[in-house]
């Protein structure tokens, strides 16, 4: 990602106020997993996962009933801290085609 590219990002959601800092202490989340039950109504089809630098991401593609033409892609990414946790955020961020993301308190 391009200096000018984060900073507007950092700008645009406030990352001064959240990056670098956990409201909710020192959570640990290990060994993460779809069964295949996190979404009512959908159907798991397959998950991939990669380590991509400190990050594991795990894809996860989804359909509901029948219905092929509808598919659902869900991916977690898994960070070793808090900071890369807000590095990897921003990244996913700086991805999006979508300006109609915002960020909610």
């Amino acid at each position: 990602m391009q200096a000018a590219q984060k900073e507007f990002l950092e700008e645009r959601f406030a990352a001064k106020e959240w990056r670098g800092r956990s409201a909710s202490g020192r959570r640990l989340l290990k060994g993460f997993r779809f069964e295949g039950s996190e979404l009512k109504g959908w159907k798991l089809l397959r998950v991939n996962d990669s380590d991509e630098g400190k990050t594991k991401i795990l894809r996860s593609m989804w359909s509901r009933g029948d219905d092929v033409e509808e598919l659902l892609a869900v991916e977690v990414f898994v960070s070793t801290s808090v900071k890369d946790a807000h590095e990897t955020l921003l990244e996913a961020l700086a991805n999006m085609q979508s300006g109609a993301i915002e960020r909610k308190n």
